[in-house]
Protein backbone atom coordinates (compact mmCIF):
# COMPACT_ATOMS: atom_id res chain seq x y z
CA UNK A 1 0.00 0.00 0.00
CA UNK A 2 1.36 3.59 -1.12
CA UNK A 3 2.78 5.43 1.88
CA UNK A 4 1.54 8.56 0.17
CA UNK A 5 -2.65 7.93 0.02
CA UNK A 6 -3.37 8.52 3.50
CA UNK A 7 -1.98 12.29 2.98
CA UNK A 8 -4.26 12.71 -0.01
CA UNK A 9 -7.64 13.21 1.58
CA UNK A 10 -10.61 11.50 0.25
CA UNK A 11 -14.45 11.91 1.15
CA UNK A 12 -15.43 8.84 2.97
CA UNK A 13 -18.52 8.38 0.61
CA UNK A 14 -16.23 9.37 -2.54
CA UNK A 15 -17.22 7.62 -6.14
CA UNK A 16 -15.31 5.97 -7.98
CA UNK A 17 -13.27 8.10 -10.07
CA UNK A 18 -14.68 8.41 -14.04
CA UNK A 19 -12.84 6.62 -17.06
CA UNK A 20 -13.27 8.50 -19.92
CA UNK A 21 -11.80 7.03 -23.52
CA UNK A 22 -9.94 9.43 -25.54
CA UNK A 23 -6.53 10.08 -27.20
CA UNK A 24 -3.32 11.87 -26.47
CA UNK A 25 -1.93 14.53 -28.96
CA UNK A 26 0.73 17.30 -28.17
CA UNK A 27 -1.74 19.15 -27.53
CA UNK A 28 -3.28 17.21 -24.44
CA UNK A 29 -5.95 14.69 -24.26
CA UNK A 30 -9.24 14.66 -25.96
CA UNK A 31 -12.17 12.83 -25.36
CA UNK A 32 -13.57 10.84 -28.11
CA UNK A 33 -16.41 13.43 -28.68
CA UNK A 34 -13.68 15.56 -29.80
CA UNK A 35 -10.84 12.93 -31.17
CA UNK A 36 -12.67 12.79 -34.70
CA UNK A 37 -13.70 9.43 -35.63
CA UNK A 38 -11.39 6.24 -35.25
CA UNK A 39 -10.17 3.72 -37.94
CA UNK A 40 -11.86 0.11 -37.95
CA UNK A 41 -8.85 -1.21 -36.12
CA UNK A 42 -10.04 1.12 -33.44
CA UNK A 43 -7.00 3.53 -33.39
CA UNK A 44 -7.26 7.06 -33.74
CA UNK A 45 -5.33 9.38 -36.31
CA UNK A 46 -5.41 12.08 -33.85
CA UNK A 47 -2.98 10.17 -31.44
CA UNK A 48 -2.65 6.66 -29.23
CA UNK A 49 -5.97 5.91 -27.25
CA UNK A 50 -5.35 6.81 -24.03
CA UNK A 51 -7.84 6.92 -20.84
CA UNK A 52 -8.18 9.47 -18.33
CA UNK A 53 -9.12 8.93 -14.97
CA UNK A 54 -10.54 11.29 -12.64
CA UNK A 55 -12.16 14.83 -13.41
CA UNK A 56 -10.63 17.34 -15.59
CA UNK A 57 -8.73 20.10 -14.03
CA UNK A 58 -10.68 23.85 -14.10
CA UNK A 59 -9.17 26.93 -12.84
CA UNK A 60 -9.76 28.20 -9.04
CA UNK A 61 -9.85 31.41 -7.73
CA UNK A 62 -7.56 30.82 -4.93
CA UNK A 63 -4.61 29.01 -7.21
CA UNK A 64 -4.02 25.65 -8.05
CA UNK A 65 -0.41 24.05 -7.76
CA UNK A 66 -0.87 20.79 -10.45
CA UNK A 67 2.01 18.29 -9.88
CA UNK A 68 2.59 16.28 -13.04
CA UNK A 69 4.98 13.21 -13.74
CA UNK A 70 5.64 10.80 -16.68
CA UNK A 71 5.21 6.85 -14.69
CA UNK A 72 7.03 4.24 -15.75
CA UNK A 73 7.92 1.61 -13.82
CA UNK A 74 7.93 3.42 -10.58
CA UNK A 75 6.09 1.39 -8.31
CA UNK A 76 8.36 1.08 -5.43
CA UNK A 77 8.82 4.73 -5.73
CA UNK A 78 4.99 5.38 -5.28
CA UNK A 79 4.92 2.60 -2.76
CA UNK A 80 7.87 3.78 -0.56
CA UNK A 81 8.67 6.60 1.94
CA UNK A 82 11.27 8.04 -0.44
CA UNK A 83 11.83 9.13 -3.63
CA UNK A 84 8.74 10.20 -5.82
CA UNK A 85 6.34 9.95 -2.64
CA UNK A 86 8.30 12.06 -0.01
CA UNK A 87 8.47 14.83 -2.86
CA UNK A 88 4.84 14.29 -3.63
CA UNK A 89 3.84 13.82 -0.15
CA UNK A 90 6.04 17.36 0.87
CA UNK A 91 4.28 19.68 -1.87
CA UNK A 92 0.82 18.35 -0.89
CA UNK A 93 1.39 19.42 2.30
CA UNK A 94 2.88 22.99 1.55
CA UNK A 95 0.93 23.82 -0.60
CA UNK A 96 -2.99 24.49 -0.50
CA UNK A 97 -4.77 23.80 -3.41
CA UNK A 98 -2.96 20.45 -5.26
CA UNK A 99 -3.92 18.14 -8.50
CA UNK A 100 -2.15 15.55 -9.14
CA UNK A 101 -1.56 14.10 -12.99
CA UNK A 102 0.11 11.19 -13.86
CA UNK A 103 0.92 9.42 -17.03
CA UNK A 104 1.27 5.88 -17.32
CA UNK A 105 2.27 3.83 -20.43
CA UNK A 106 2.68 0.34 -20.46
CA UNK A 107 6.45 -0.39 -21.54
CA UNK A 108 7.61 -3.61 -23.44
CA UNK A 109 7.29 -6.70 -22.05
CA UNK A 110 4.53 -5.30 -20.15
CA UNK A 111 3.72 -3.44 -16.67
CA UNK A 112 6.03 -5.53 -13.98
CA UNK A 113 6.18 -3.87 -11.37
CA UNK A 114 2.77 -2.95 -11.55
CA UNK A 115 2.78 0.58 -11.65
CA UNK A 116 -0.45 0.78 -13.19
CA UNK A 117 -2.33 -0.73 -10.43
CA UNK A 118 -0.17 1.65 -7.83
CA UNK A 119 -1.74 4.57 -9.57
CA UNK A 120 -5.14 3.29 -10.10
CA UNK A 121 -5.16 2.63 -5.98
CA UNK A 122 -4.09 6.19 -5.58
CA UNK A 123 -7.00 7.29 -7.98
CA UNK A 124 -9.56 5.44 -6.50
CA UNK A 125 -8.41 6.57 -2.73
CA UNK A 126 -8.43 10.73 -3.73
CA UNK A 127 -10.04 12.63 -6.31
CA UNK A 128 -6.46 15.13 -6.14
CA UNK A 129 -5.48 12.29 -8.28
CA UNK A 130 -6.27 12.11 -12.27
CA UNK A 131 -4.18 9.74 -13.94
CA UNK A 132 -3.95 9.31 -18.28
CA UNK A 133 -3.60 5.68 -19.38
CA UNK A 134 -1.97 5.46 -22.56
CA UNK A 135 -1.73 2.36 -24.74
CA UNK A 136 2.06 0.86 -25.01
CA UNK A 137 4.47 3.66 -26.77
CA UNK A 138 7.22 1.35 -28.19
CA UNK A 139 9.83 1.31 -30.37
CA UNK A 140 10.06 1.69 -33.57
CA UNK A 141 6.45 4.00 -33.31
CA UNK A 142 7.59 5.94 -30.54
CA UNK A 143 11.86 6.74 -29.29
CA UNK A 144 11.91 7.75 -25.87
CA UNK A 145 12.41 11.26 -26.47
CA UNK A 146 9.39 10.90 -28.37
CA UNK A 147 7.77 9.14 -25.86
CA UNK A 148 8.33 11.34 -23.10
CA UNK A 149 7.43 14.53 -25.33
CA UNK A 150 4.15 13.03 -25.87
CA UNK A 151 3.72 12.81 -21.68
CA UNK A 152 5.03 16.06 -21.00
CA UNK A 153 2.34 17.94 -23.34
CA UNK A 154 -0.16 16.36 -22.55
CA UNK A 155 0.46 17.00 -19.23
CA UNK A 156 1.55 20.31 -19.54
CA UNK A 157 -2.08 21.29 -21.55
CA UNK A 158 -4.06 19.37 -18.61
CA UNK A 159 -2.09 22.02 -15.81
CA UNK A 160 -2.66 24.65 -18.16
CA UNK A 161 -6.42 24.45 -17.95
CA UNK A 162 -5.74 25.43 -14.43
CA UNK A 163 -4.63 28.92 -15.10
CA UNK A 164 -6.46 31.98 -16.43
CA UNK A 165 -4.64 34.80 -18.38
CA UNK A 166 -7.32 37.67 -17.83
CA UNK A 167 -5.96 40.39 -15.08
CA UNK A 168 -6.56 39.65 -11.25
CA UNK A 169 -6.91 35.91 -12.38
CA UNK A 170 -5.58 33.31 -9.94
CA UNK A 171 -2.34 31.75 -10.61
CA UNK A 172 -1.42 28.52 -11.20
CA UNK A 173 1.89 26.60 -11.14
CA UNK A 174 3.23 23.10 -12.40
CA UNK A 175 5.61 20.86 -10.74
CA UNK A 176 7.10 18.70 -13.48
CA UNK A 177 8.82 15.90 -11.19
CA UNK A 178 10.41 12.95 -13.12
CA UNK A 179 9.38 9.97 -10.47
CA UNK A 180 12.60 7.53 -10.23
CA UNK A 181 14.08 10.64 -8.83
CA UNK A 182 14.58 11.53 -4.95
CA UNK A 183 13.14 14.93 -4.80
CA UNK A 184 12.90 14.80 -0.52
CA UNK A 185 16.49 13.94 0.37
CA UNK A 186 17.25 17.54 0.23
CA UNK A 187 14.03 19.28 1.37
CA UNK A 188 13.92 20.07 -2.76
CA UNK A 189 9.96 19.73 -2.85
CA UNK A 190 10.02 22.53 0.01
CA UNK A 191 11.57 24.77 -2.02
CA UNK A 192 9.36 23.42 -4.88
CA UNK A 193 6.39 24.57 -3.26
CA UNK A 194 7.82 28.28 -2.49
CA UNK A 195 8.00 28.69 -5.83
CA UNK A 196 4.92 27.62 -7.00
CA UNK A 197 3.78 29.88 -4.38
CA UNK A 198 5.58 32.80 -6.02
CA UNK A 199 3.89 32.15 -8.82
CA UNK A 200 0.67 32.21 -7.68
CA UNK A 201 1.32 35.12 -6.27
CA UNK A 202 2.64 37.05 -9.10
CA UNK A 203 6.36 37.71 -7.61
CA UNK A 204 8.08 34.82 -9.96
CA UNK A 205 11.19 36.67 -11.57
CA UNK A 206 10.95 33.68 -13.79
CA UNK A 207 8.66 31.57 -15.84
CA UNK A 208 10.51 28.15 -15.08
CA UNK A 209 12.94 27.16 -12.07
CA UNK A 210 14.99 24.04 -12.36
CA UNK A 211 16.56 21.79 -10.19
CA UNK A 212 20.44 21.09 -9.40
CA UNK A 213 22.16 17.69 -8.56
CA UNK A 214 24.13 16.94 -5.38
CA UNK A 215 27.76 16.91 -6.85
CA UNK A 216 28.55 16.56 -10.23
CA UNK A 217 25.49 18.37 -12.06
CA UNK A 218 23.28 15.24 -13.68
CA UNK A 219 20.92 16.68 -16.84
CA UNK A 220 24.05 17.99 -18.78
CA UNK A 221 21.91 16.98 -22.11
CA UNK A 222 18.87 19.04 -21.21
CA UNK A 223 21.10 22.13 -20.24
CA UNK A 224 22.22 25.50 -22.20
CA UNK A 225 23.81 27.88 -20.97
CA UNK A 226 26.20 30.29 -22.89
CA UNK A 227 27.67 31.76 -19.47
CA UNK A 228 28.60 27.85 -18.10
CA UNK A 229 30.21 26.35 -21.86
CA UNK A 230 27.63 24.28 -22.15
CA UNK A 231 25.49 25.60 -24.89
CA UNK A 232 25.21 22.77 -27.33
CA UNK A 233 23.97 19.47 -27.67
CA UNK A 234 26.47 17.24 -25.60
CA UNK A 235 25.07 14.22 -27.32
CA UNK A 236 25.17 14.99 -30.94
CA UNK A 237 26.37 18.37 -31.77
CA UNK A 238 29.08 18.62 -33.55
CA UNK A 239 30.98 20.97 -31.06
CA UNK A 240 31.56 17.42 -28.90
CA UNK A 241 34.67 17.07 -31.13
CA UNK A 242 36.18 20.18 -29.42
CA UNK A 243 34.69 21.04 -26.13
CA UNK A 244 33.46 17.42 -25.22
CA UNK A 245 30.04 15.08 -25.12
CA UNK A 246 28.29 15.28 -21.85
CA UNK A 247 30.28 12.72 -20.44
CA UNK A 248 33.83 14.79 -20.97
CA UNK A 249 31.42 17.74 -18.76
CA UNK A 250 32.47 18.53 -15.21
CA UNK A 251 29.86 20.72 -13.32
CA UNK A 252 29.24 21.44 -10.26
CA UNK A 253 26.33 24.53 -8.72
CA UNK A 254 27.39 24.93 -5.16
CA UNK A 255 23.90 24.53 -3.17
CA UNK A 256 24.42 27.89 -1.55
CA UNK A 257 24.56 29.82 -4.95
CA UNK A 258 21.98 31.86 -5.79
CA UNK A 259 19.19 31.45 -8.59
CA UNK A 260 21.08 31.75 -12.39
CA UNK A 261 19.74 32.27 -16.03
CA UNK A 262 19.94 29.65 -18.53
CA UNK A 263 18.45 29.42 -21.63
CA UNK A 264 17.19 25.42 -20.50
CA UNK A 265 17.68 22.75 -17.53
CA UNK A 266 15.55 20.25 -16.06
CA UNK A 267 17.60 17.80 -13.73
CA UNK A 268 14.30 15.83 -12.66
CA UNK A 269 12.49 18.91 -11.40
CA UNK A 270 11.07 22.36 -12.51
CA UNK A 271 8.55 24.56 -11.40
CA UNK A 272 6.71 26.08 -13.76
CA UNK A 273 4.52 30.12 -14.00
CA UNK A 274 1.69 29.16 -15.81
CA UNK A 275 -0.15 32.08 -15.92
CA UNK A 276 2.38 33.89 -16.93
CA UNK A 277 2.93 31.79 -19.66
CA UNK A 278 -0.20 32.10 -20.67
CA UNK A 279 -0.22 35.54 -20.58
CA UNK A 280 3.74 35.47 -22.68
CA UNK A 281 1.66 33.45 -25.50
CA UNK A 282 4.02 30.57 -24.33
CA UNK A 283 1.04 28.25 -23.79
CA UNK A 284 1.81 27.10 -27.74
CA UNK A 285 5.52 26.13 -26.37
CA UNK A 286 5.93 22.02 -26.65
CA UNK A 287 8.44 19.59 -25.51
CA UNK A 288 9.56 17.48 -29.03
CA UNK A 289 11.09 14.38 -29.22
CA UNK A 290 12.71 12.99 -32.54
CA UNK A 291 12.90 9.34 -33.87
CA UNK A 292 15.83 7.53 -32.22
CA UNK A 293 15.92 10.00 -29.58
CA UNK A 294 18.57 12.51 -31.34
CA UNK A 295 17.47 15.40 -29.00
CA UNK A 296 16.43 16.03 -25.56
CA UNK A 297 12.93 16.84 -25.10
CA UNK A 298 13.54 19.66 -22.59
CA UNK A 299 15.35 22.05 -25.02
CA UNK A 300 12.75 22.59 -27.30
CA UNK A 301 10.24 23.56 -24.57
CA UNK A 302 12.49 26.07 -22.63
CA UNK A 303 14.04 27.86 -26.29
CA UNK A 304 10.36 28.48 -27.05
CA UNK A 305 9.98 30.12 -23.57
CA UNK A 306 13.27 31.87 -23.98
CA UNK A 307 12.23 33.04 -27.42
CA UNK A 308 8.49 34.58 -25.90
CA UNK A 309 10.78 36.65 -23.29
CA UNK A 310 10.35 34.40 -20.33
CA UNK A 311 13.37 33.52 -17.93
CA UNK A 312 14.20 30.13 -17.50
CA UNK A 313 16.45 29.68 -14.54
CA UNK A 314 18.31 26.96 -12.15
CA UNK A 315 18.22 27.38 -7.71
CA UNK A 316 21.22 25.24 -6.72
CA UNK A 317 19.29 24.91 -3.64
CA UNK A 318 16.43 23.02 -5.55
CA UNK A 319 18.67 19.49 -4.81
CA UNK A 320 17.31 16.11 -6.39
CA UNK A 321 18.80 13.02 -6.29
CA UNK A 322 18.72 11.70 -10.17
CA UNK A 323 21.65 9.01 -9.75
CA UNK A 324 25.25 9.43 -10.51
CA UNK A 325 25.85 11.77 -13.10
CA UNK A 326 27.36 9.82 -16.35
CA UNK A 327 30.66 11.55 -16.30
CA UNK A 328 33.56 9.73 -18.33
CA UNK A 329 37.68 9.21 -16.15
CA UNK A 330 38.99 12.51 -14.80
CA UNK A 331 41.67 11.98 -17.87
CA UNK A 332 39.07 12.02 -19.98
CA UNK A 333 37.38 15.39 -18.85
CA UNK A 334 37.46 18.01 -21.26
CA UNK A 335 35.75 20.84 -19.75
CA UNK A 336 34.88 22.31 -16.18
CA UNK A 337 32.36 24.81 -15.21
CA UNK A 338 31.57 25.89 -11.32
CA UNK A 339 29.22 28.55 -9.66
CA UNK A 340 30.24 29.03 -5.78
CA UNK A 341 28.21 30.05 -3.51
CA UNK A 342 28.92 33.66 -3.96
CA UNK A 343 27.60 33.42 -7.72
CA UNK A 344 30.82 33.70 -9.26
CA UNK A 345 31.27 31.37 -11.99
CA UNK A 346 34.79 29.33 -13.05
CA UNK A 347 35.47 27.78 -16.28
CA UNK A 348 38.47 26.00 -17.48
CA UNK A 349 38.94 23.85 -21.13
CA UNK A 350 41.42 21.70 -22.28
CA UNK A 351 42.39 20.14 -25.39
CA UNK A 352 42.42 16.49 -26.04
CA UNK A 353 42.73 14.10 -22.82
CA UNK A 354 45.11 13.96 -20.51
CA UNK A 355 47.62 15.23 -22.24
CA UNK A 356 45.99 18.73 -22.58
CA UNK A 357 46.78 21.81 -20.73
CA UNK A 358 44.19 23.20 -18.40
CA UNK A 359 43.03 26.81 -19.47
CA UNK A 360 40.47 29.41 -18.37
CA UNK A 361 37.42 29.47 -20.86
Amino acid sequence: MSALLPLLPTAATAAAPDHTPGVCTHGGWKADSDAGPRKSDGSSAAGPNCTYVGRRIAPSSTGTVVAVGCARNVASSLRTARSANRGLEALGNSAPNVAYVLFHDVPRGGDRDGTRDELLRMASRSERVRLVLAQPLLYPGWSRTQRLALCRNVLLAEALSAASSGDGAAGAAMVALDLDCDAGTHDAMARAAAAAGAALAGAAPWAALTANSPGEYHDRWALRSAALGLDYDCQFAKQTRTLGGCADWSLRLDPRAPVFAVDSAFNGLGVYDLRRMRRAGADECRYRGSRNSMNCEHVPFHLCLRRKGLGVAIDPGMVVGCGAARLGPAWRVRSKAAVFANGTLWRAQRAGNWTGTWAPA
